[in-house]
């Protein structure tokens, strides 16, 4: 991909990452009955962004936000932020802009895994408070997006065949079709949809209950001290006696935890769904080297829940460092064409010669098998890399 490409995919990452980190927030202010402050937050973070970009740019070092953190700090209090508050942010935000400015390659699939996962609990969470629709709102908004950010990096990988960039396009504008029909249905029902759940969580509440009864009984037969509910105080039945109570009175019944401990076994119930479901798979726009040297999307048979979260590159060393230079160089507009064997890719790239001939020598090696590769040409074959990754930026 060319330099503006490059800056466009990671602004627009850097953009969900806040959209997360302001749906963390937002219960903050649900506890205190205060809408979330949507423009002191998105100035704070643009400001942020703008300012840090250039300087992470040219030092990529952490010591430099020594400098720029305390700076946005005051921006964030000049906007009604509290002290702690403004800083946290400020050093989350400078943190994200130099992950990216680090030439890694963040997944937006798992980002988004982890936005689900957060919109759902606080929804739960929030069920019978006004304004809950907010963490739905903002979950599916970021789901949209996750999907507008996977094809424009499709749109710009040099090293994707036409053919295959219309595919998995195609794929991706019939997910955002039918999850925008279900969001259309979820809207239209969601009176029907908000009484199911009532009810169900009405019902679980009383089952538990009736299962806490036994406990309550032989609670009284030990005598433990078990109160009433006190108008005056506002004290619980479990609350620390006082005084001389009198186990016949009845007992009101605080249940409110019960809300969460239903919602979260509701949440591990879908995850483990989700993550027990086998079958192949697209995985995320990337390219790998397969056996017969073509240059291919990856599918893999998921057997484990966890591989959802695992990378795709090689395990072998050598392999891996030309994957992650092979994708380097399809951001930079040198990718590897498909049935382009590495000595045809390498003559069109313009380095040095020595370098090329250095990476091609050592992972024929390993790509035959024929050859044992030392330590010292590991070390060489991983210094060879990163001073062709240099001359290509200094270009």
């Amino acid at each position: 991909m060319k330099q503006w490409q490059i800056n466009v995919t990671r602004f627009f990452h850097l953009s969900l990452e806040m959209l997360l980190l302001f749906l963390i927030i937002i219960p903050l202010y649900f506890i205190e009955n205060q809408s979330p402050p949507i423009f002191p937050f998105v100035v704070t973070v643009l400001t942020a962004i703008i300012f840090y970009d250039p300087f992470v740019r040219k030092y990529k070092n952490e010591k430099i936000g020594l400098i720029l953190v305390p700076i946005i700090t005051l921006v964030g209090i000049s906007l009604g932020y509290n002290i702690g508050f403004a800083f946290i942010l400020a050093a989350i935000v400078f943190g994200r802009v130099l992950f990216h400015n680090k030439d890694h390659d963040p997944n937006e699939i798992g980002l988004f895994i982890v936005t689900f996962i957060v919109g759902v609990i606080y929804f739960l969470g929030f069920f019978f408070m006004e304004g809950r629709e907010i963490f739905l709102y903002i979950t599916f908004g970021h789901f949209f997006l996750t999907l507008t950010l996977t094809v424009i990096k499709l749109s710009f990988q040099s090293s994707k065949a036409l053919g295959d960039k219309y595919t998995i396009i195609k794929w991706q504008l019939g997910k955002v079709l039918a999850i925008g029909i279900l969001t259309s249905l979820g809207i239209l029902l969601y009176p029907i949809i908000y009484k199911v759940v009532y009810t169900i969580f009405q019902g679980s509440i009383l089952l538990f209950g009736l299962l806490g009864i036994p406990f309550v009984y032989l609670a009284s037969l030990i005598n433990l001290e078990v109160r009433p509910q006190n108008p005056d105080d506002g004290t619980g039945m479990l609350g620390a006696a006082t005084g001389d109570y009198d186990l016949t009175e009845p007992a009101t019944y605080n249940l409110d935890f019960l809300i969460w401990i239903a919602g979260a076994i509701f949440v591990l119930i879908i995850l483990f769904l989700m993550l027990r479901k086998n079958g192949s798979i697209m995985l995320r726009s990337e390219v790998a080297i397969s056996d017969d040297y073509e240059l291919s999307p990856a599918k893999k048979k998921i057997t484990d829940p966890h591989s959802w979260f695992k990378r795709t590159a090689p395990k072998n060393e050598i392999r891996r460092l030309l994957y992650d230079l092979e994708k380097f160089l399809a951001k930079q507009g040198e990718g590897r064409m498909p049935n382009e064997t590495v000595e045809d890719w390498f003559s069109k790239i313009n380095v040095s010669t020595d370098l090329k001939e250095v990476v091609s020598t050592t992972y024929r090696k390993v790509r035959y098998g024929d050859k044992e590769v030392t330590k010292q040409e590991r070390d060489e074959y991983r210094r060879v890399i990163k001073e062709i990754k240099k001359q290509l930026k200094n270009q």
